[in-house]
Parts: C-alpha cells; structure tokens; sequence
C-alpha cells in the first residue's frame, strides 16, 4: 500500500523537478524526467481507485469498520486530488495558453486508461513488455465494465480539472 502511495506522488515531484530544470535552463533533463512521468502517471487514478476494496464483495476487506472506511477512502480522496493537481500542473508547464483546455480530456483519459489497466494486475515493469502489455489492452478495451469505468473517470477528472484550471 506505501509503494501505490509513493508511486501516486511521484509524477507531481517529477513536475517539480521539471519546473526546477527549466527554471536552470538545464532542459535536457526534462526529457528523461517526462519519460518518468509518462510512465507513472496513471497511477494516482488507481491509487483513487483503492475505493474498490470497499464496494467489491469478492475483496479481502471483510467486516467493514471506520477505520478501513477511512483508510481506503482517505487513499482514493488521495489519489483523485493528486491526480487533478498532477493535470494542472502538467497543462501550466506546457504552457499552451489557452490551448492547453484542449489537453484535459486526453489527459484525463490516458490517466483513467492506465488505472484501469492497473485494475488488471499489470504492472509498470510488465507494461515494458509489449506482449503482454497488447494483452492487457485487449482485455480493457473488449471489457465495457473496464471502459464504462474508464469514460466516468475521464468524465469526472477532466470535470474537476476544468472546475479548478
């Protein structure tokens, strides 16, 4: 559970950093920084996905109290908040002017995609190996359960994010 939470902050400090490097005029480093990012930036979609082991009958969590009720829900509010400041950040070190209303949507898809294809156990280092990365793929996008829960989190990311640009 730490490592889903570290992993959720890690996109937003890897803007930082970008920020920082660019600031220094170093900007070399922020391709390597931006393939970093690229990688782990769906995560804090599946860290607010963590709300599932609250709902899913079949999950571990049995006989439900307040203190798991706030575990699981204070690290999905988490990960959803991470998650729409990690956009905005992105979107303002773009800087595309207004341009940049226009990235939300793809965004927020790709940051719900990539949950979504965590939701079927695949891994940062397994989605290196394009094999099983198709696999995965395939299994979310023939899945209308996985892309019904895809398309209202994009829907509610790219809401939050406009509200808050």
């Amino acid at each position: 559970m730490v490592d889903n939470v570290v992993l959720a902050i890690s996109p937003l400090i890897f803007i930082l950093i970008a920020e920082f490097s660019i600031g220094l005029g170093v900007h070399w480093t922020f391709l390597v920084i931006c393939a970093f990012f690229i990688i782990q930036f769906p995560h804090q979609t599946y860290l607010f996905f963590e709300i599932k082991h609250l709902i899913d009958k079949n999950d571990p969590v049995d006989n439900l109290n307040f203190v798991k009720v706030a575990v699981f829900g204070s690290l999905s509010l988490l990960g959803l908040a991470l998650q729409v400041i990690t956009i905005i950040r992105l979107i303002a070190l773009l800087n595309l002017g207004h341009y940049g209303l226009l990235t939300v949507i793809p965004l927020s898809f790709v940051a719900s995609f990539g949950a979504c294809l965590g939701l079927t156990d695949l891994s940062i280092a397994q989605g290196l190996r394009l094999p099983l990365l198709s696999k995965h793929l395939k299994l979310v996008a023939q899945s209308s359960d996985f892309m019904a829960l895809c398309l209202g989190t994009t829907i509610l990311l790219a809401s939050l994010v406009l509200l808050f640009l």
